[in-house]
């Protein structure tokens, strides 16, 4: 009687446990399928929240492009705008200190040098040495302009060029029109580079590239400006992260003088 009780009360306990058991997986799935179905809800959620800035960033772009019905390129108009003339009561809101730098970088003449011996040998040579040869160069170019065609100073750089600083914004232009004459009595590997200024043009319709010089003359003789004024654009950002149906995009617009970069403004 006594090993039937024990059998008994064994039976119980596993009873019991399997009924705790089922009822622990039980209320596991009911756990897991409420989280299930709440994921889906958010992933949901989420995907129309993007499909819906999607959908309004496309709106946005196509209405701040120019149709394809219209005639002429479509990039004619993107550095185009309004005159709007100046009020008598206005102020100048630019800052003085970059009004002064944007001065000093139009009175400065870059010289880069190809050969590498002569860029070694530039490397160390006196800044006051350079400012001599160079003042003597527009001398014997330009004997009538010795006063507006003087140099200040010489800073050599790190890849074996060189800046000079001229006394006045006329003598910098001068040696810039004539940088062939200037460069070649420099050092026959020398180059005079051209100082840029760039300018953001926003909302340029794709069909602009910026690497045809048609392209470039086109936005030049639009706006008014001298032919060759625009060096050279790029976009913005990489043309592989555009948007499929993007229209329009940013670019950067190089130009040759501060002159042409605020009248392109």
């Amino acid at each position: 009687m006594k090993a039937v009780a024990y059998i008994l009360q064994d039976i119980d306990k596993q009873s019991i446990a399997e009924t705790w058991k089922q009822e622990y997986e039980e209320r596991i799935k009911v756990v897991e399928q409420a989280a299930t179905t709440r994921i889906e809800q958010v992933a949901d959620h989420a995907a129309n929240t993007f499909r819906t800035i999607e959908q309004r960033l496309d709106n946005q772009l196509q209405a701040a492009a120019p149709t394809s019905t219209q005639s002429g390129p479509l990039y004619r108009d993107a550095l185009t705008g309004p005159a709007r003339a100046p009020s008598a009561n206005a102020r100048s809101t630019i800052n003085p200190a970059i009004k002064a730098q944007v001065e000093i970088r139009a009175r400065q003449v870059l010289i880069d040098i190809q050969d590498e011996g002569a860029r070694e040998e530039l490397r160390t040579a006196r800044p006051r040495d350079l400012v001599i040869k160079a003042t003597a160069i527009a001398k014997e170019l330009w004997p009538d302009s010795t006063d507006t065609c003087e140099f200040e100073s010489a800073r050599i750089l790190p890849n074996g060029g060189v800046v000079f600083e001229v006394t006045t914004r006329a003598g910098a232009d001068l040696i810039r029109k004539n940088k062939g004459a200037f460069a070649a009595r420099f050092h026959p590997s020398s180059q005079v580079k051209d100082r840029l200024y760039a300018i953001l043009a926003k909302f340029v319709p794709i069909t602009f590239d910026p690497d045809a010089p048609r392209d470039l003359r086109e936005i030049e003789e639009t706006n008014r400006l001298d032919v060759g004024t625009i060096a050279k654009a790029r976009w913005v950002k990489p043309i592989d992260r555009r948007h499929p149906h993007q229209l329009v995009a940013h670019a950067l617009i190089h130009l040759t003088t501060p002159e042409n970069a605020n009248k392109a403004i």
